[in-house]
């Protein structure tokens, strides 16, 4: 009987562990249009800052402006981007080129790990 309590005991630990590992939010700002950004930016303000009907229009529309100029912003540097790789493919040799892109990924790996720290301390 005791065993069966024990094992019990343990078998509640650990799905209490598996479930405090389970992600709570998916990362859905990717496929979202900005549309959906600044209506979800309405709302979240709306409901904290209790927003009246008028304040939510306007509000929405800023947001709506903001989501639309940073997509703007963010095409233009990946052209800038894919720009400076074809710059240096032509001006590198194969391997340097291959090395070059190598170097890039780690770089980009460690600059990955950076912006994830700063997320999760709300910069």
């Amino acid at each position: 009987m005791k065993k069966m309590i024990i094992a019990g005991i343990a078998a509640l630990f650990m799905m209490g562990g598996l479930y405090a590992q389970t992600p709570t939010k998916p990362a859905q700002k990717k496929h979202m249009t900005t549309e959906q950004m600044a209506r979800q930016r309405t709302e979240r303000l709306t409901k904290n800052l209790e927003l009246n009907e008028q304040q939510s229009k306007i509000v929405y529309e800023i947001s709506l402006n903001q989501a639309e100029k940073a997509k703007e912003i963010k095409e233009q540097q990946r052209a800038l981007h894919k720009e400076g790789i074809e710059k240096m493919r032509r001006v590198l040799t194969p391997e340097q080129f291959a090395k070059w892109q190598e170097m890039n990924k780690a770089n980009h790996g460690k600059k990955g790990a950076k912006c994830q720290g700063q997320q999760r301390q709300g910069r």
